[in-house]
């Protein structure tokens, strides 16, 4: 209600942060993510375009568990840099840092001390100690944002739902159209 108010500019949009999780980890059908995008929209409408989308944050662990394929990681973060809202990027996330074994919801310090090198701790399942600009997802991310800066349609379009997958993981096709740019 404040973001329909305008008396915030935004807020983190923590209701897709828990409806959209299974689907990007693909443990649920990508039909998930529409159905919850369409959701939010009846509730909010334009608002929604101003709530922060992320996949993780300083109160939450890193988005990619211990064993899951790098690929996750990808869909997820093209997902989040391109679909409505405003994208949030956590630092480790561009390293691809992972949920720490066994302490996912303890202890979200120490995921921190990853971004430094020889930090007093080491996530065992993070692949690097520290920053790293030529770390594949750094360059993925860096990718997607360049294309998302060179068409406004992508940071100001509506979004139109093309395919979902209803039983299964697999595709999720959307547009976003602005104009006469889609």
């Amino acid at each position: 209600p404040e973001i329909r108010a305008k008396r915030l500019d935004a807020a983190y949009n923590y209701p897709a942060y828990y409806a959209d999780g299974p689907a990007l980890h693909g443990e649920a059908p990508t039909r998930q993510l529409e159905s919850n995008f369409n959701g939010l929209r009846n509730i909010l409408g334009g608002a929604l375009n101003y709530l922060v989308r992320f996949l993780d944050n300083h109160d939450r662990p890193h988005f990619l568990r211990p064993k899951e394929p790098l690929g996750i990681l990808r869909f997820a973060m093209a997902f989040t840099l391109l679909s409505v809202g405003v994208p949030y990027i956590y630092y480790g996330d561009e390293q691809a840092f992972r949920q720490v074994p066994a302490n996912e919801w303890l202890d979200l310090e120490q995921s921190r001390e990853d971004m430094f090198p020889g930090g007093k701790f080491r996530n065992p399942s993070a692949p690097v100690d520290g920053f790293n600009a030529s770390a594949p997802m750094y360059k993925l991310i860096r990718a997607i944002a360049a294309i998302r800066k060179a068409f406004p349609a992508l940071r100001r379009g509506e979004q139109y739902v093309r395919w979902s997958d209803p039983d299964r993981p697999g595709i999720f096709a959307f547009s976003r159209i602005a104009g006469n740019q889609e």
